[in-house]
């Protein structure tokens, strides 16, 4: 069932539908925090990276949130891409007041 939903939320995203996409990311925020699956966790910063680089907050946004209220956050392994991601970012706040700027992003 994860792979349908995920499939239908990335097609979604394709054609610029957006609600799907803020679905799956809310998914993996707030279900890894019940119960971690290391596999959803690499498709969270896999999807993560792609959203930022696309121009848009809001895959960041849960990420972040989720290091932060996750029991366990601080022990994770993040992507340094994600981590130069993230580095801009100190509390929920900044992600109100932050443009992505994609001339930062470079892999």
């Amino acid at each position: 069932m994860y792979n349908e939903f995920k499939a239908l939320a990335l097609e979604d995203g394709e054609h610029g539908y957006r609600y799907g996409l803020e679905c799956l990311f809310r998914f993996y925020s707030y279900g890894l925090e019940v119960k971690f699956r290391p596999h959803l966790y690499e498709d969270f910063q896999y999807e993560t990276i792609k959203d930022y680089e696309s121009g848009q907050l809001y895959g960041l946004e849960k990420f972040w949130a989720f290091l932060k209220y996750y029991k366990h956050g601080g022990h994770l392994t993040i992507s340094p891409i994600l981590k130069k991601f993230l580095s801009k970012f100190r509390t929920i706040e900044d992600f109100r007041v932050v443009e992505v700027c994609t001339s930062d992003i470079s892999l």
